[in-house]
C-alpha cells in the first residue's frame, strides 16, 4: 500500500512539474511575441538582424528595435535602418558615418556596417530611412520572426496550451 501511495505522490509531483514547465514556456513564448509586437504600440518597428555586418553591436539573430526619427535629427554615429532603391524589400541596418545634401538639397547619408572594412557604396536618401535603432534584443530575432507567421502563432501558442 505504501508503494502505491509513493507512486501516486511521485506521479502528482511529475504532473505538477510538467505543468510548471509548460506554464514557464508559455510565458517565455508570450514574452518573445510581445518583444516583437509591443514596440509597434508606441510607433516603433522591429527587424531581425540577418547578417553579421553590424557585429559586435548587433549580431545575427538579434532583434533591432527602430524608432521613428526625422532625417534632419540624425547624427553621425547613429545606427539607422533603411531601404535601398535596388532592393526595396530588404531592410539594412548600418551606422551613419557621413551626412551631406545632394544637388536638390535633400539629405543623403553615408553608412557603414561596424564589421565592414569600407563605407557602403550607395548613399542613402533621407526619405528611405525607416528610423534610428533604439535598442537591440539579443538572439530572439528568429523566434520573433517565426512568431509573426501563422504557423508560428499556432505552434508557439498551441504547443504549450
Amino acid at each position: 500500500m505504501q508503494t502505491m501511495q509513493r507512486l501516486s505522490r511521485l506521479a502528482s509531483l511529475a504532473f505538477l512539474l510538467v505543468r510548471a514547465v509548460a506554464a514557464g514556456l508559455l510565458l517565455l513564448l508570450v514574452g518573445v511575441m510581445l518583444a516583437g509586437a509591443a514596440p509597434t504600440l508606441i510607433g516603433y518597428e522591429s527587424y531581425v538582424v540577418l547578417s553579421g555586418s553590424m557585429e559586435p553591436t548587433l549580431q545575427v539573430g538579434d532583434l533591432a528595435v527602430v524608432g521613428p526619427v526625422r532625417p534632419e535629427d540624425l547624427k553621425v554615429r547613429d545606427i539607422i535602418s533603411y531601404r535601398t532603391p535596388d532592393r526595396p524589400n530588404v531592410v539594412v541596418t548600418h551606422r551613419l558615418v557621413g551626412i551631406s545634401t545632394n544637388q536638390y538639397g535633400r539629405l543623403m547619408f553615408e553608412t557603414k556596417g561596424d564589421a565592414n572594412d569600407s563605407v557602403d557604396q550607395v548613399e542613402v536618401d533621407g526619405q528611405a530611412v525607416l528610423g534610428r535603432v533604439a535598442y537591440g534584443v539579443p538572439k530572439i530575432g528568429y523566434l520573433v520572426q517565426f512568431s509573426r507567421q501563422p504557423l508560428g502563432k499556432v505552434t508557439l501558442l498551441g504547443l504549450p496550451a
